[in-house]
């Protein structure tokens, strides 16, 4: 390898994030503070159509927020006084969703188990 070429390689770093992730990085800061609750979702196979039913169906007692992996891992990061966050943030792989409330864990799964919806497969889904 010619050294000369090498030589011509900058590694540069992000001058500024996109506003939407700063947004993100800046709430997912902030929510865990207030809520008691925090569930993550795996949003796999999820279609939209389901998640608007399940939003408008809760959308007084649940904050429902779709997630950047490696923004959320760096805001919980930062969070301290909230126990549990750091292995929350190990589990944040593939498309997760963040659910904040403050119903108990055992009623907000009753209110999933409720409302699941048995669809059809489509090409291309695991059994």
């Amino acid at each position: 390898m010619n050294s000369r070429m090498v030589s011509d390689i900058k590694i540069t770093e992000r001058k500024s994030y996109p506003k939407k992730k700063r947004v993100m990085y800046h709430e997912l800061q902030e929510l865990p503070k207030n809520y008691d609750v925090i569930a993550l979702s795996k949003m796999t196979k999820v279609r939209a159509t389901q998640l608007m039913m399940i939003r408008r169906k809760l959308r007084s007692d649940i904050k429902i927020l779709i997630i950047k992996n490696k923004v959320a891992q760096r805001a919980f990061e930062k969070v301290k006084d909230v126990p549990g966050l750091e292995s929350l943030s190990k589990e944040l792989e593939g498309q997760c969703g963040l659910l904040f409330t403050q119903i108990s864990p055992f009623k907000l799964s009753l209110i999933f188990d409720q409302n699941k919806v048995f669809l059809p497969a489509k090409g291309g889904d695991i059994a």
